[in-house]
């Protein structure tokens, strides 16, 4: 959804229902503008991470360049979770979310090497 109107609280049930129905997933965001949200509807997840433009404005995505170690510490909490009840997760990283998307890559693999199913 890349509009948070149709994750409103009246429209969000309906919306959830259909995805459920026909095994669609849900993507869960975490972006500035997007209510954070833990809905699994199909037999996978699909999360992805996205940063805002104004935050690097110079694009210069060589390196890390916003600390976001808590969040990923969280996500990855959440994403064990998903991985125990045997579920497969897909996870995108954009480079406005730390500066660098292969270090948030790498960084989140890092937080899952204990997971054990």
């Amino acid at each position: 959804m890349r509009h948070r109107s149709w994750l409103a609280k009246d429209t969000l049930p309906k919306l959830l229902a259909l995805l459920r129905k026909h095994a669609v997933a849900l993507c869960l965001v975490q972006h500035a503008w997007m209510p954070a949200l833990d809905e699994v509807t199909a037999p996978f997840v699909y999360i992805r991470w996205l940063g805002r433009r104004e935050d690097i404005p110079d694009d210069d995505f060589s390196h890390v360049r916003i600390n976001r170690d808590a969040q990923l510490d969280s996500w990855s909490e959440q994403i064990k979770g998903y991985l125990r009840a045997g579920l497969t997760v897909y996870g995108y990283f954009n480079n406005h979310y730390q500066g660098h998307s292969p270090a948030s890559v790498r960084g989140m693999q890092m937080r899952l090497t204990d997971i054990e199913r």
